[in-house]
């Protein structure tokens, strides 16, 4: 999976639905930032990884 459909699948731009003949975005988080750690190869080991997002107040 690439960087970019990570981002992607949070923002969730992959759920959509008509809304008065609209179509609009209707899942993922608001504003999520995720983050990647790992071997600096990118190979095999242990990976950390962390999703936050804002919730509503």
């Amino acid at each position: 999976m690439t960087y970019g459909k990570w981002e992607d699948l949070m923002d969730g731009s992959s759920e959509n639905r008509d809304i008065d003949g609209t179509n609009t975005e209707t899942g993922g988080m608001a504003s999520p930032t995720g983050c990647i750690s790992g071997p600096v190869a990118g190979g095999a080991g242990v990976y950390t990884i962390s999703i936050v997002w804002r919730g509503h107040y």
